[in-house]
């Protein structure tokens, strides 16, 4: 879950925690990667922004997240953990 438009996640439910809540304690970002512009527009297939983050859950636990997509388009945001910091 996250504020709108932009904003970091307030808290992640994941699989590995057999779907505990973790709330995000900090966040840092957005850091926006724009589609390929040789990519083409449009479809099911079509590359979307992606706005990544970096979080600290209430665990001390660093993940560096992403949403691709963007509020208000046809398709919702999709949210990922893409990574672990030590």
């Amino acid at each position: 879950m996250a504020p709108v438009p932009d904003g970091p996640p307030l808290w992640l439910r994941g699989r590995r925690h057999g779907r505990r809540r973790q709330l995000v304690v900090a966040a840092t970002g957005p850091e926006r990667v724009l589609p390929e512009w040789w990519r083409p527009d449009g479809g099911e297939t079509a590359a979307r922004p992606r706005d990544y983050y970096r979080v600290v859950v209430e665990d001390g636990c660093g993940l560096w997240v992403c949403r691709e997509g963007m509020h208000g388009e046809p398709r919702p945001p999709e949210w990922r953990v893409q990574g672990r910091f030590a």
